[in-house]
């Protein structure tokens, strides 16, 4: 969904002067959360270091400060992570 359909919807958040799209690392971690998710909730062990669950956690958070900003809630961008605004402006 964040691949697919994210890029059709309409914005005031912009980057650059351009709307922005959800930075591939931010995509490739939540993918990896929900991988995690899966396998633990199905019984599966898994051996979970903190700097993944860590990673893991501060993209979903900058996800969601994102996905306020694309609802046109301005503040949001000022709680994203560095590495997540220098990947909007193109320089990560």
């Amino acid at each position: 969904m964040l691949r697919e359909l994210m890029p059709l919807i309409p914005t005031p958040l912009r980057y650059g002067g351009k709307k922005p799209e959800i930075p591939l690392r931010l995509i490739e971690l939540v993918e990896k959360g929900v991988t995690l998710r899966n396998d633990i909730v199905h019984g599966k062990r898994v051996v979970l270091k903190r700097e993944t669950l860590d990673e893991v956690l501060g993209a979903v958070r900058d996800l969601l400060y994102l996905l306020d900003g694309f609802g046109g809630m301005t503040w949001a961008g000022q709680n994203l992570s560095h590495e997540t605004i220098q990947a909007l402006k193109g320089d990560g």
